[in-house]
Formats: C-alpha cells, sequence, structure tokens
C-alpha cells in the first residue's frame, strides 16, 4: 500500500525555529482549518486556504524572535488557543488574534521549548526546566546537560502529572514536581519527543540524531522499549514528528520530517513488537531560492538572472544578482553569517549594505 501526495505552495514566511508551525481544530465541519506559523522576526500570522486562495486573519507585529509555538485550552476542550514563546516571555492569542495572555517567566535563559497542557506551562532553556500552574511557579530543575525538548502527559494508570525532558547526552529524565523521578538512557542523543494518543492510551516516542524513531515505557518497564523506525538507509536527523489517520484505515500514521527536508510517512503498530513499520511515502522537498523580495517596495518579484555563490570563507557567502532592469542600476549584496557593521537586516531577516554602488 502506497500513499500518494502531491505538494501545493501556498505561501512563504520568514526563517522558523523547531516547533513553530501548527494546525489549528476546525470549530465547525465545513470551516477551513487555520494555519498558524512563527518566524524568527517575531511575526505570528494565521491564515486558512480557500478555493487555492490564502485568507490572512491576523498577523501581528515584528519583535523578538519567536523560539517555539504551542496549542492549548482548557481540559475537555479543543486546543485552539496559541501559545509562542519569545526571549522569557510568552503571549497567549486567540484563533481571532485577540491577546488574552502576556506572562513574563522570569527565567535567565531564553525559552527554547515550550510545552502547553491545560492549565499548566513547561518552558526550558537550555539548562532549566521551569513549571508554572495558572501562571504561577510551581518548580524549576537545574539540568547539567542540555535540554532539546519537553513534553507532558497524565499517566494512564496513576493519572499523576509526568513531564518528561530530553538532553543530548542521551538521557530522557521524568520530572513530578520538578524533581527528577526517572532517568532513561537511549543509544543516540534524542532530538524530540512525541506523545501518540491512540484508544485511550499514550505512547512516548523520541527521535533522535541518528535518524531513529524508539518507545519509551515509562509506567512498566521505567525506560527504553524498542526502536519503532529503524535507520538501516542511514537516512537524516529526525527534527520534526506528527501522527494522523493518512489512509482512513482506522489508525494514526507516524509522519517524519528530517532535517535533509524528506518527509516519511509509515504505518506502525505499537502494540505489536513483532509488526514491523512499513514506508508508504517518500518525499524529498529541495529548498531553492526562487523569488526575491523588493528591499525598495517589499514586493515579491521573480528572479530573472542567474546568479552564483561566490564563497571567500566558511563563515562568509555573497550573491550578487540584478532581480530587475530598474534595479540594475544598484549592486544589491546579500551576506549570511557576517558581522559587520556595513551590513543591515531588513525587516525579512537578511543582511544588506547599508549603501549602493552604482552601475555603469
Amino acid at each position: 500500500m502506497e500513499l500518494e501526495l502531491s505538494r501545493v505552495d501556498y505561501t512563504i514566511v520568514g526563517i522558523t525555529s523547531q516547533n513553530c508551525l501548527k494546525l489549528l481544530p476546525p470549530s465547525v465541519s465545513k470551516e477551513p482549518q487555520k494555519v498558524a506559523v512563527a518566524d524568527s522576526d517575531g511575526i505570528l500570522q494565521i491564515f486558512s486556504v480557500k478555493k487555492e486562495d490564502i485568507q490572512l486573519h491576523f498577523k501581528t507585529l515584528p519583535g523578538p524572535k519567536i523560539s517555539s509555538l504551542q496549542l492549548g485550552g482548557a481540559h475537555g476542550s479543543s486546543s485552539d488557543k496559541i501559545f509562542i514563546a519569545a526571549e522569557n516571555e510568552v503571549r497567549g492569542y486567540t484563533k481571532k488574534g485577540k491577546l488574552f495572555l502576556t506572562f513574563d517567566s522570569g527565567m535567565t535563559e531564553t525559552v527554547l521549548s515550550m510545552f502547553v497542557l491545560g492549565n499548566d506551562l513547561f518552558l526550558c532553556g537550555r539548562h532549566i526546566y521551569n513549571h508554572y500552574r495558572d501562571c504561577k511557579d510551581v518548580g524549576s530543575y537545574l539540568c547539567g546537560d542540555q535540554i532539546v525538548d519537553v513534553i507532558a502527559f497524565y499517566a494512564d494508570r496513576t493519572r499523576r502529572l509526568m513531564s518528561l525532558i530530553a538532553c543530548e547526552g542521551r538521557m530522557i529524565r521524568a520530572l513530578e514536581h520538578a524533581r527528577v523521578t526517572l532517568s532513561m538512557e537511549v543509544e543516540s542523543a534524542p532530538t524530540l519527543l512525541h506523545v501518540l494518543e491512540q484508544e485511550g492510551t499514550k505512547t512516548v516516542l523520541f527521535g533522535t540524531v541518528d535518524g531513529r524513531i524508539g518507545i519509551l515505557d515509562v509506567e512498566k518497564l521505567h525506560g527504553f522499549d524498542r526502536w519503532l523506525i529503524d535507520n538501516s538507509s542511514n537516512s537524516s536527523t529526525i527534527s520534526c514528528v506528527d501522527t494522523y489517520d493518512m489512509t482512513s484505515g482506522g489508525t494514526k500514521n507516524l509522519i517524519l520530517g528530517r532535517q535533509d527536508g524528506t518527509i516519511e510517512v509509515y504505518v506502525i503498530n505499537v502494540n505489536d513488537k513483532l509488526d514491523s513499520s512499513v514506508l508508504i511515502y517518500s518525499h524529498v522537498s529541495t529548498t531553492g531560492l526562487d523569488r526575491f523580495i523588493d528591499p525598495f517596495s517589499r514586493r515579491q518579484k521573480p528572479i530573472n538572472k542567474t546568479f552564483k555563490p561566490v564563497l571567500h570563507d566558511q563563515d562568509q557567502c555573497h550573491y550578487h544578482f540584478f532581480p530587475t532592469e530598474l534595479q540594475r542600476k544598484y549592486f544589491i549584496t546579500a551576506v549570511w553569517g557576517h558581522r559587520n557593521p556595513r551590513f543591515r537586516r531588513d525587516l525579512g531577516g537578511n543582511l544588506h549594505r547599508t549603501h549602493f554602488w552604482p552601475h555603469y
């Protein structure tokens, strides 16, 4: 069984961090689903697609870099509230764009990962883990290892609130009331955590830097269970994971995104160890520059001239091109990874020279 999917490009957004794209649940059956995306320019925007046309519902002004975006809501209701983390502050928006929460966490580190579960908020920097309930500090934990992701859930047996943090040193730690109750060592450094909810049970999945997906048994084995997706083909690092019934078969499929742009869909069975996962779809997304942001009018124009990168060193890369006849008299140089006062950053996050050279 294979899955047939086709790629459709709807819009262009700024540079985004991990976990900054979410699909909002629909309020009515025939309403188009809304997409929430936050970028490094501090812009949060909500849009939907109707008859292949983009409908922008709201868009915030630029601000500090948004490092994480999560959906939340009260217990028993749909998760239609949008939470974003920028620096050490968390803001909450409704799907109509109304700001209902501005919370200063007081963390000394920048928030890099976040998770929202009902009235509980979990924030993590590089080494600091903080737990808040109703915007009040419940507890904190200082981790000697670097934290890469955090999730929380209610255990199936005890119904106690448990949070997991994935650390770079091949460790996944379970915490209750900001205290470590269990440390689980895995073979490879984890990159993310995901809770698969199906048929009333919860299964904890984790991705690794060597491209594998594993299962954790927190309640019975108190550690690693087995590999759900093996990396026999030496694929890239796992960067995002989600689950959805793509085949309408009654069970959720595993959707993977890898660091090299590969998207994969698997048929999985987390209950039977003998039932191996089956790959039903794979797509390699190649990233290329095919649009130009006019630095004068901010309008998008197609590039009608090819250009070649000139590498001066490992940290500096210049791209020289003349997008239109109108701008041929100007020589525009876009620079990445170069700290120089002669360059400025525009609203799109690109660096440009502070002066333009006439073209003769």
